[in-house]
């Protein structure tokens, strides 16, 4: 009996068709994009801001920083050649600013 593993049983479950297109066929599935990363970086420094002040009270988190890094990491995830690189600093440019509010620190 041949193997099957639990992504694919889920796949299976949630649609038989969209099984076959990514498992059989060979489609890609969505992998993400820009707003996916944006979206993705923005949640990840509101967790950094609360994990930290859980465990230091007293300390200073660099949420632009923070917010630079995970974007990035999350951009090289993603295919180069769909991406739109104006509308990729524009959203560095939107979260710099954003990042600091996501999580006021009282």
């Amino acid at each position: 009996m041949p193997h099957i593993s639990y992504s694919e049983l889920k796949d299976w479950a949630k649609c038989p068709f969209y099984h076959k297109l990514i498992r059989i066929d060979g489609h890609k599935a969505f992998t993400g994009n820009e707003y996916t990363a944006f979206g993705t970086a923005i949640h990840s420094v509101c967790e950094k801001v609360l994990t930290e002040k859980k465990v230091n009270e007293s300390f200073n988190v660099d949420e632009t920083g923070y917010f630079e890094k995970f974007f990035k990491e999350e951009i090289k995830k993603l295919d180069k050649k769909d991406l739109n690189y104006g509308l990729i600093e524009n959203m560095e440019e939107q979260g710099r600013k954003l990042a600091p509010l996501a999580i006021p620190i009282l």
